[in-house]
């Protein structure tokens, strides 16, 4: 039986040092954060990393965080005022079933997965 997919995948970072995209990411501590943005010279992200705020930011992602996904993946052809952020997946599944979804619309959901998704279409009838 061949090897599934994501096995033969999970850690293939595809030129990358670091991956963020899997369930075993092991995220860097602020130290080893701080020395390598100190060891690549970015005195600017520095300085707003030492007088950043903690509120909370808008629903639906930070005008500048919108704008740079604008600017970046679409280069501009979508305005920031078309994009959302989420928190995470599970919550854009669930905006997206609600989106869709409703009575009389058939669903598929394959599982098992989170119940939130496997929930999600009952959800929006």
């Amino acid at each position: 039986m061949q090897q599934p997919w994501s096995k033969r995948h999970k850690r293939e970072f595809k030129g990358c040092q670091f991956s963020l995209s899997n369930s075993f990411a092991q995220p860097l501590s602020m130290p080893e954060l701080i020395k390598l943005t100190k060891d690549r010279g970015d005195n600017k992200l520095l300085e707003l990393y030492n007088n950043h705020d903690l509120e909370y930011v808008p629903n639906g992602g930070s005008n500048d965080l919108r704008q740079d996904i604008a600017r970046v993946v679409y280069d501009n052809q979508l305005s920031a005022e078309h994009i959302l952020v989420f928190p995470g997946g599970q919550v854009a599944i669930q905006t997206a079933a609600l989106a869709f979804a409703s009575n009389g619309v058939h669903s598929i959901v394959f599982t098992p997965g989170y119940q939130s998704t496997v929930e999600s279409p009952e959800w929006a009838i």
